[in-house]
Formats: C-alpha cells, structure tokens, sequence
C-alpha cells in the first residue's frame, strides 16, 4: 500500500511498472481495484497510478472532502506532488473530474 498526504489526510494509491505516467480514475462507489487488470497490462509499458478518491477505499473518510470539486481538487493535488502533467483515464464521474482537472491548466 502507498499512501501520499495532501492537506493534511491521507490518500491511498498504487503504482506498477516505468516509463510515461497514465493514472486511472475510479467511478463513484469505487475503489482503485477496478483498474488491476489494466494496471498489469498497462504496466509493461507505462507507470500506471490508481488512486482512491476522499472517501473510498483506503483514502481519508471526511465528508467534507465528498464534493465532485474536493475530489477534482484531489487529482490535482495528486498529480503536482507526484510530478504528473497528464494522462487520466478514468470511468463514470471520474470523466468529469478528470475534465475538471484539465481545466486547471493540465493537458490530459
């Protein structure tokens, strides 16, 4: 388990394999472990990432942090801290907060 602070709670990621960063976004009522089996594939050829978002999984449960901003929030956050300009792939509500976070400048 890999586990990054950002504003002072903890969110829960993982990360397989090297190259070119691609990070998967999981859909409401969800976890990273939707994206095992596209991680392992995804691995032999890039640095994949899943995280889970505030409030799912093993990431800070704070009802504060529920909105679809907090979370776009999240993915930001997430991204700077680790380095990552683009390249989100993510189902259901992850699209929009995926949009939402290239609206903040990044390129996805």
């Amino acid at each position: 388990m890999s586990a990054i602070i950002l504003d002072g709670s903890m969110v829960h990621y993982e990360a397989l394999g090297r190259g070119r960063p691609i990070v998967f976004l999981h859909g409401w009522v969800g976890s990273w472990r939707y994206w095992i089996n596209a991680m392992q594939i995804a691995s032999t050829s890039f640095r994949a990432y899943a995280i889970d978002l505030f409030g799912f999984g093993d990431t800070s449960h704070d009802p504060l942090r529920y909105s679809l901003e907090r979370q776009a929030d999240l993915i930001n956050r997430f991204l700077e801290e680790m380095g990552i300009s683009r390249s989100l792939v993510g189902l259901t509500s992850a699209h929009w907060l995926g949009f939402r976070s290239s609206n903040n400048g990044r390129k996805v």
